[in-house]
């Protein structure tokens, strides 16, 4: 999600150096990427949450080879 990071191009350090004087000089916005950042991840990334994806797609890939179509 974008409120949740500032995505840098790979092998841009310009694009990174500016990134971290934006993080530092804007304290406010860091704050906010930063809390967006947790609740996505506690949202999506718990234990819980990640064994059910885990598990949907070994079951759609046990479904998909027995009917040949996709149930979740």
């Amino acid at each position: 999600a974008k409120d949740c990071g500032i995505v840098i191009p790979k092998k841009d350090p310009q694009a990174l150096a500016s990134a971290l004087v934006f993080l530092a000089s804007d304290k406010e916005a860091a704050q906010r990427l930063k809390n967006s950042a947790v609740a996505r991840f506690s949202k999506e990334f718990t234990a819980k949450a990640m064994t059910e994806k885990t598990e949907r797609i070994y079951l759609n890939l046990l479904y998909k080879r027995q009917n040949k179509k996709q149930i979740f």
